[in-house]
Parts: structure tokens; sequence; C-alpha cells
């Protein structure tokens, strides 16, 4: 976690504890998102390639005061549960191992307590930022707002991000705001909130779906995700092809029908002038 969070820190232990030969031999340098450059447009291009081969991730958590982050976070470090409420007054740090498909992938998790937007307005902290998860009370109708005022007045777009949905186990509550959160993530093609309890250990995998993405930032990257053309679903194709049928069958039916009408009109006509035929014979 130190040598993520502080390079310039590892070396100097390893100075201190007798590193044999060049201490900067002694850590490995890999690109945060998978390759080298700078700046926010570099970060974005990392992120397009796909997987990233890195084992440790850093997560920024962000939302309301009491929309419970310091719970989950709790919760990913296996400590207990506790209905005692202290708001967070500075910075803390967590780290654990996830599993995911076999693979073992470590998580350090940051929590910025009333130093939220001092972070996000930072470029430089974003960039080193591999997911954004931003929480919010689903018992609280004004946390979610909380999120979206967030993202309207940082920008936001060019880095991973989940959102988590916490104290499931209390009743549900509309958000206030110009969407729902399903909608609002449906709108930046991200997948729906994730509901957990911690309380009754209703975790849904959050921990392993955060590993994913990390892994897999593309996925998440509201401003990639936006530059995709909109995919059609099975039930779409199923719908179009249904409509596409039925117009042929239409035009089928249709068809034979004017067919059997003029085919009746001639007949009907051919008819009329040989009976007419007939009678001038016979007079």
């Amino acid at each position: 976690m130190t040598t993520l969070l502080n390079h310039k820190m590892t070396l100097a232990y390893l100075a201190y504890f007798g590193f044999p030969g060049d201490i900067r031999d002694g850590i490995r340098l890999v690109g945060r998102n998978g390759g080298s450059g700078s700046g926010s447009n570099s970060a974005l291009r990392r992120r397009k390639k796909g997987k990233l081969q890195r084992n440790v991730f850093l997560c920024y958590f962000v939302g309301s005061a009491g929309s419970g982050k310091t719970s989950l976070i709790r919760a990913f470090a296996k400590k207990p549960f506790t209905d005692d409420y202290s708001p967070t007054a500075r910075s803390t740090t967590t780290v654990n191992s996830v599993d995911v498909k076999g693979s073992e992938k470590y998580l350090v998790m940051q929590e910025f307590g009333p130093y939220d937007t001092s972070v996000l307005q930072s470029r430089r902290q974003l960039e080193c930022c591999d997911l954004l998860v931003m929480v919010y009370d689903s018992s609280d109708p004004n946390s979610f707002a909380y999120l979206t005022n967030l993202r309207k007045n940082y920008t936001l777009d060019s880095v991973p991000v989940i959102f988590v949905a916490t104290k499931s186990d209390l009743d549900y509550v509309e958000q206030r705001g110009e969407q729902p959160p399903d909608i609002y993530c449906r709108e930046l093609k991200l997948t729906a909130p994730v509901y957990v309890s911690v309380k009754d250990g209703q975790i849904a995998s959050v921990f392993q779906r955060m590993a994913s993405i990390t892994r897999s930032p593309q996925s998440a990257t509201p401003s990639l995700l936006l530059l995709r053309p909109q995919a059609w679903s099975a039930a779409r194709i199923a719908g179009v092809t249904a409509l596409a049928g039925l117009g042929l069958v239409s035009t089928f039916v249709a068809y034979h029908a004017i067919k059997y009408w003029w085919t009746s009109v001639i007949h009907s006509r051919s008819s009329s002038s040989s009976a007419s035929v007939f009678r001038r014979k016979e007079l």
C-alpha cells in the first residue's frame, strides 16, 4: 500500500534497511493504467486498451456524510458493523485482497471525509484513481443528489465509476433529483447501482465487482461507454424481426388478394363479352 501511494517512502525504507545494490531495483514501476504517459487524455487512452495486468488498485470512496462509506470499507477489512455513527474527520486508507476468478487482487480504499471536493478537483489525484466508488444512502432522499451534483461540478467521466446504494435493510425512499438512480446510470451506460446492507451482511459481491472493474476499466468509464454505438438488445432484435416478418406476410396476402381481384375482373369482362357476341349471333 505504501508503495502504491508513495513509492519514495518505500525507497527510503529500502535504503534504511540496507537493500543490496541500487534501491531503485527494489521496486517495479508499472503504469497505473497499463502504460506510460501523463495527463487525463493519456490516462483515458490507456483505459481503452482492455484488461490491466497490475494486482494493486486504488479506489476513492465519495458520498454525502452518513451515507455509509466507512461501514462499507470496514466490511471490506472484515471488521464488525457498529451502529455508532462517527463522522470521518480525516482521510483514511484501508487495503485488503479480493479473489477474482482465482486471481488475487488488492484494493486500496481511500475515504477523504470532508475533503471529497478537494480530491475531485485535483487532476493529478484523479489520474491516480483506478475506481471511483460513489456511495449513497438508499433511505435518505437527498443522498443521491449529492453525487449527481459532484458529477456536474467536476470532470469525472474519464474515471471508472460504480454506484453503491447502502442501507438496503431500511425502508426504500425515492431519491430526489432530475432522474432516479437506475435511469441516471443507464444514461451513462453504466450498470444499475449495487444495493447492499452492511448491517445485515448483504454485500452482493460488491468488492468482487469493484476488482473486476479495475481490471477492465473501459467497462465502467462513462466517456468511453458513451462513444460506443447503441447496442441492440435481443428483445429489440426479436421485435424488429417480428415486425419485418409481419410486413412480409401482409405484403404477400395483399398481393394475392389484388391478383385474385384482378383475375376476377378480367374473367367477368371476358364472360360479358362472350355473352354479348352470342346474343348478336342469335339476332
